[in-house]
C-alpha cells in the first residue's frame, strides 16, 4: 500500500522503505505534513483586528475565524480546517485560556470558536459581526464554517441552533 498527503497541490508520499507503517508512524508523518502555519497566534485583543480582521479585508476574504482554547498546542483538526478554508478565511488561535482574550470575548467555557465577518458598510475599527460556536464537541466544524460563506443567489440561509450571532 501507498500513503500520500496533498498540500498546496503538491503530493507528499510516505516512504516506509518498503515496510507497512504502524498506525503511530503514519499518524506522526501526517501530523508532520499538516500545514499548521495557516493558524496565526493571537495573544491579545489588540491583535485580532491587525492580524485577522484587517488582513481578511485586504485579502478580500469572507472573514476570519478565531479559536479560543484551553489547550497549549494547535490541534490537527483546527489546522486542517484552516487549510480547507484557506482561500475564504484567515484563522487565528488563542491558547491556554489567555485571560485578556477570555475577558474580551466573554468566554464562559472553552473551547469557543468565533467567526469575525466584516460588515459591508463598515469602515471603522471593530466594525464586524461576531458569530459564535460554543459547543465544538458535537459539531461538524466544516459544515459550520461552510454556512458562514456568502450564499449563492439560489441558496437560502439557515442557522445552527448552537451558534449565536452578536453585534460588536
Amino acid at each position: 500500500p501507498s500513503y500520500g498527503f496533498v498540500v498546496n497541490g503538491k503530493a507528499l508520499l510516505y516512504d516506509g522503505n518498503g515496510n507497512v507503517p504502524t498506525m503511530k508512524k503514519l499518524y506522526e508523518w501526517a501530523i508532520e505534513k499538516t500545514p499548521f502555519d495557516l493558524v496565526k497566534m493571537i495573544n491579545h485583543p489588540s491583535m485580532v483586528e491587525e492580524r485577522l480582521v484587517d488582513q481578511a479585508k485586504t485579502q478580500k476574504k469572507t472573514g476570519s475565524i478565531l479559536l479560543l482554547s484551553d489547550k497549549f498546542e494547535t490541534s490537527s483538526k483546527y489546522a486542517s480546517l484552516a487549510y480547507h478554508f484557506r482561500d475564504q478565511f484567515n484563522f487565528g488561535e488563542s491558547r491556554g485560556k489567555t485571560l485578556s482574550m477570555g475577558k474580551h470575548f466573554k468566554v464562559k467555557k472553552y473551547p469557543v470558536m468565533i467567526a469575525l465577518i466584516p460588515r459591508k458598510s463598515g469602515s471603522g475599527s471593530g466594525d464586524y459581526e461576531q458569530i459564535r460556536l460554543e459547543d465544538l464537541k458535537n459539531q461538524d466544524l466544516v459544515k459550520w464554517v461552510d454556512q458562514l460563506l456568502p450564499k449563492k443567489k439560489s441558496g437560502s440561509s439557515s442557522s445552527s441552533s448552537s451558534s449565536r450571532r452578536s453585534r460588536r
